[in-house]
């Protein structure tokens, strides 16, 4: 069989975007030890009421300078400042990247960056509270994006943990994506930061 270089570098991609979450999680294991045993798993707020009301609802501006004011460490992490829990289990809006957590088509949940993912050199992975872990409305899926996104849902201060280590301290259900442009104010002002995470 002839090669195929367009299919052979697109393979690639999905590999790297696969490795990227592994380096993420082998991270936060490395940075494991026994102080976050005694660290409570904060629980997601559940809205049972006022549903119909959150939809409707006006969403709330959300940028990764907002996330990172949770401080997070492998020792500790800070109390949950005041404005970010006022966002709890309300709808918001963050710009971002989209990074699958399996495929890269039929996507039903993700991970949202801050900054585009470069390829299998990427080596310094962002931390648990630079990552939002996405959930798309039920019955909802769509293909791998590599342009910057906005999502839009219900967002909530919940740690996620894959093999008991945690790889994000929010999430974001019920979520609906657009396509935005590189200029948006959101996606400028992340990048602004530079390209690395924890600057």
């Amino acid at each position: 069989m002839p090669f195929n270089a367009k299919r052979f570098f697109k393979r690639l991609h999905y590999v790297c975007i696969n490795l990227l979450i592994l380096v993420l999680t082998i991270s936060n294991i490395h940075q494991h030890d026994q102080s976050a045993d005694i660290i409570p798993q904060k629980n997601s707020v559940l809205l049972s009421a006022g549903f119909t009301a959150w939809q409707n609802s006006e969403p709330k501006r959300l940028t990764y300078n907002d996330l990172r004011k949770y401080r997070f460490s492998r020792r500790s992490r800070s109390a949950i400042p005041p404005q970010l829990q006022a966002m709890n289990g309300k709808l918001v809006s963050i710009a971002g990247y989209m990074i699958p957590l399996n495929d890269a088509k039929d996507i039903t949940e993700f991970m949202l960056i801050q900054y585009p993912f470069f390829g299998c050199c990427y080596s310094i992975p962002p931390e648990p509270n630079e990552t939002v872990l996405v959930y798309l409305a039920k019955g909802k899926s769509l293909d791998y994006i590599e342009k910057p996104i906005r999502v839009t849902g219900r967002f909530l201060i919940n740690d996620t943990k894959i093999d008991g280590f945690t790889v994000s301290l929010y999430r974001i259900e019920s979520a609906k994506t657009a396509i935005i442009s590189s200029n948006d104010k959101d996606i400028k002002q992340h990048l602004g930061r530079g390209w690395m995470p924890g600057n």
